[in-house]
């Protein structure tokens, strides 16, 4: 599974995404518009093991959706990272019962259906927003039906919550094939909404 994220250009001739893939290994992914070539640039995720922080003695409002057992929260707790979780969330009830039994949350911080989640009581009260809807509808593994599959379309719920609560940063992690589903297109439309619907 790769994490995808929406990014600035990086020059007039080059296009807008880069993915964090679990191999341990970051893949920055460059796609040039002259020519065929792909230029990709790979570093071993060691190296950011000894980059420091600005500022490691300040608490991150952390916020989840989509938050299956905590991936990001094992992250921040793995790397001492100070933070506080706003609100998490997921459907699945096993999900759930894991993820109260490691972290720090309230019941009333809890959302169960990202459809009836009301985000604007946490506005401008989240620093990071992270959420990984379904990736079904994109995996190469799955039957890639995209928008076509109710699950690809989750992603809105994802934009209507950072709409809301308008965090300082977001993460929407997905899979690579994401970036290739429909010719790009789909990748297009979900750029898009972030980018117009949401302002970021």
């Amino acid at each position: 599974k790769n994490d995808c994220y929406a990014s600035r250009p990086l020059s007039k001739t080059r296009k807008r995404a880069f993915c964090l893939p679990s191999n341990n290994a970051l893949h920055m992914n460059t796609f040039e518009t002259k020519g065929q070539n792909k230029s990709i640039k790979k570093r071993k995720a060691q190296d950011w093991l000894v980059k420091q922080f600005a500022y490691p003695q300040r608490k991150i409002r952390l916020a989840t959706t989509f938050s299956g057992i905590g991936a990001i929260e094992y992250a921040f707790k793995r790397l001492g990272l100070k933070h506080e979780i706003i609100f998490a969330g997921d459907i699945n009830d096993k999900c759930k019962e894991t993820y109260f039994a490691n972290y720090d949350i309230k019941e009333e911080q809890w959302h169960y259906d990202v459809h009836d989640f009301d985000a604007k009581l946490y506005r401008n009260k989240v620093d990071l927003l992270v959420g990984g809807a379904p990736c079904q509808a994109f995996s190469i593994v799955g039957d890639k039906r995209g928008f076509d599959d109710t699950r690809g379309t989750l992603f809105r719920e994802f934009a209507r919550i950072v709409k809301e609560c308008k965090p300082k940063v977001f993460i929407f992690e997905n899979v690579q094939g994401l970036l290739q589903h429909d010719n790009g297109k789909t990748w297009d439309v979900i750029y898009n909404t972030f980018k117009d619907y949401c302002g970021y």
